[in-house]
């Protein structure tokens, strides 16, 4: 990120979308969740719901691919064993 666009967001010049947060939290280490950990502006929680929201779906979308494939492979080990 450019130094003039962190300075925008630092006066309140600039409302962040929320990938711009999580940029910047992981700029400072820390999740998107915890950078807004505290604040309770309208928004803020509203971005803060979508966060969680995108995080869960992540979660949730390489959980089915994992047990996918052990799945496919339990599938395989049963194909195997009748043969």
């Amino acid at each position: 990120m450019h130094g003039t666009e962190i300075s925008r967001l630092e006066r309140a010049c600039r409302q962040p979308r929320v990938s711009t947060m999580a940029k910047v939290a992981r700029g400072l280490g820390m999740t998107a969740a915890q950078l807004l950990e505290g604040v309770d502006s309208p928004e803020l929680l509203e971005a803060r719901a979508k966060i969680r929201a995108e995080a869960k779906a992540k979660a949730r979308a390489e959980g089915e691919s994992e047990t996918g494939a052990q799945a496919e492979g339990e599938t395989r080990a049963e194909a195997d064993t009748e043969a």
